[in-house]
């Protein structure tokens, strides 16, 4: 596999050949311009107009191939000024010197060097871009061991003379005679460091409390040339090129912001499409049409554009898009390209009906196809065991994958083909998460779905529930909890879960035996993990679960003389035994739930102020005493 350049090849590679019709147009009006001796029938601003990526740089390399490949008097050149590479520099500055240095490179033209000739073409350029340099220097003192010496010296050496009025051997023999000591090694240190000479000067500046030690800084100073300088210089060229014709192609002004469109669109017309001296030379400008309209849009006149098109150009060339049956044979060659001997047909038809589908445009160009296939190459490189169809599928729709990668509406008509496919999110998910295809659904959607189930993430727990692989990850997401609450809840809330009866019925017995050990039934309240577990249980399960919640109330009495019941120790009210009911009620039938209930005695008093707080309780037997 290779990667494919995505440079301009000078090669028509669609079936219709349209590049090779208007480049032989091209090719015939650049020829009658390097013989038109009129400067008035010199047709030399050519226009060359296309949407962004059409291969509008694509036809003037072809253009470039059959006039250097013609044996004719006239010896053609291109210069192609790159403008988006130059977006930060000086324009007119940029343009003349990558084109004298271009011309003196290939020896279009000579350059004479001596000094002031008209034909110093760099110099020139030189003096009108007005490039100089500026240099500051500064004094900065150089602290060694020889001026710290000698700045010693003379410190001291008024107190050491004055000391002879002292009394001691020391003061009037010795500290007389300590200047004159460190000068002499303060001499010989500059004399080793820098030699007699130098040395000795450093020793002089250095007794003066100076130093010879200095700072350079300069400063290139660059402006763009004149108008007329820009002209004049243009013109020498012209004149200069003797049986040569010079094509100045600016390529690229689709990918300037509009504020630069705009200023350099102004350079190109002011000094070619208004000057008829440039008769050695001719202009190539490719351009957006509606880019360019766009820089140029003033509110309420949508025509400012296309006037500077037209009054910039003599001839404008449209470059049009490949039609279909053209790009895809452009994309199948290109194909095969890349991937060389592993090229695989099957996975290429999957490839092709994907891109078909999948790609924002109905009529791709050429530059976003061998971007495509680049991509694909790339992660076919990292991902050798995943096929081309579903990295192509990846590429094409990364942005959604990225955001969901178990969404299928993205694939739009794909959907039906890829939703019985069992690799389809081995696939995918490796392809989103960069893991082994095997690791895939273990490693990401086991959490996932755990934190899903855990956080009540209902959204979530859809997308999960519709991938094939749902069942197969479920009971170990379950394994990772303690406490099965949560997930009891979560699973109702997901409605109808993608498993069969039998599945069904025997996930939620799992998940009550797992449950039950953990369940404390003396609250007198039933908790919603419990009244889940009874809306789904079978008969036998629901049946000792319903006893059990109950458990709190057998033979509890309401009619003595506390207003607050109970057994070993906890105590109940009238009122929460018949919220319990009510909420059991929600979830089991009323005649079925009855034939759990025994007849409590209570007040007469009590049962009255119940009847009148609660909304339809007579079924519950209660015994008024």
């Amino acid at each position: 596999m290779k990667l494919l350049s995505n440079a301009p090849l000078g090669e028509d590679l669609f079936e219709g050949k349209s590049q090779e019709f208007i480049a032989d147009a091209i090719v015939e009006q650049l020829e009658q311009n390097a013989n038109q001796r009129n400067p008035d029938l010199h047709h030399k601003m050519i226009g060359i107009e296309g949407a962004w990526g059409s291969g509008k740089s694509n036809l003037v390399e072809i253009v470039k191939k059959k006039l250097t490949t013609k044996n004719e008097k006239t010896t053609f050149h291109f210069f192609t000024y790159d403008v988006w590479g130059h977006q930060e520099d000086l324009q007119r500055k940029a343009i003349l010197d990558e084109l004298v240095n271009d011309l003196i490179k290939n020896k279009v033209i000579k350059d004479n060097s001596k000094k002031g000739n008209s034909r110093n073409w760099k110099e020139r350029v030189k003096n009108i871009t007005g490039t100089f340099t500026e240099t500051t220097r500064k004094q900065i003192p150089s602290i060694s061991i020889g001026f710290l010496l000698c700045t010693l010296a003379l410190t001291i050496s008024p107190i050491c003379i004055n000391s002879q009025k002292t009394d001691g051997i020391f003061w009037t023999n010795i500290a007389p005679w300590i200047p004159l000591a460190l000068f002499i090694i303060a001499l010989i240190i500059f004399i080793k460091s820098n030699g007699a000479g130098k040395g000795l000067a450093e020793f002089i500046y250095s007794c003066k409390g100076q130093n010879t030690a200095t700072t350079e800084r300069s400063f290139v100073h660059e402006k763009n040339p004149s108008a007329i300088d820009f002209r004049n210089l243009l013109r020498d060229l012209s004149k200069e090129l003797i049986g040569k014709h010079l094509i100045i192609f600016f390529d690229n002004i689709d990918r300037l912001p509009k504020e630069k469109v705009i200023r350099l669109w102004s350079s190109i017309h002011t000094f070619f499409a208004e000057n008829q001296d440039y008769r050695n030379i001719s202009c190539i400008v490719t351009f957006d049409r509606e880019h360019i309209k766009e820089a140029f849009f003033l509110e309420n006149d949508d025509s400012r554009g296309n006037d500077y098109i037209d009054k910039t150009f003599d001839i404008v060339f449209r470059v049009a898009a490949p039609v279909l049956v053209d790009w895809k044979k452009f994309f199948e060659r290109k194909w095969k390209e890349a991937f060389e001997n592993e090229f695989n047909p099957i996975e290429y038809e999957y490839v092709i009906q994907a891109y078909d589908i999948l790609s924002d445009s109905s009529n791709p160009i050429p530059r976003s196809i061998i971007r495509f296939i680049n991509e694909c190459v790339l992660l076919k490189r990292t991902f050798r065991d995943i096929p081309e169809r579903y990295i192509a599928i990846f590429n094409l729709k990364k942005d959604d994958l990225l955001n969901g990668p178990l969404d299928m509406g993205c694939l739009n008509n794909l959907q039906s083909i890829y939703e019985h496919d069992p690799k389809y999110y081995d696939y995918i998910t490796a392809l989103v998460y960069q893991v082994p295809p095997e690791n895939a659904i273990s490693v990401i959607y086991k959490q996932a779905l755990y934190k899903a189930l855990e956080q009540h993430n209902q959204k979530e727990l859809i997308d999960i529930s519709q991938a094939p692989f749902f069942k197969d990850i479920l009971e170990d997401a379950l394994n990772y909890f303690a406490l099965l609450k949560d997930p009891i809840v979560s699973l109702d809330e997901l409605g109808d879960i993608p498993l069969s009866e039998e599945q069904q019925r025997k996930l939620w017995r799992e998940l009550y035996f797992r449950s039950a050990k953990s369940m404390q039934f003396d609250s007198g309240r039933i908790e919603p993990f419990q009244m889940v577990l009874l809306k789904h249980l079978e008969k036998e399960q629901k049946t000792e679960l319903i006893q059990k919640i109950l458990v709190p109330f057998n033979n509890i009495d309401f009619s003595g003389p506390r207003d607050i019941y109970g057994q070993s120790g906890r105590e109940y009210t009238p009122e929460e035994y018949v919220e319990l009911l009510k909420n059991m009620e929600k979830v089991v039938q009323r005649d079925e739930l009855k034939g759990f209930l025994q007849k409590i005695p209570i007040k007469t008093e009590t049962h009255k102020n119940l009847l009148q707080k609660i909304v339809d309780i007579d079924w519950i037997p209660f015994e008024c005493k």
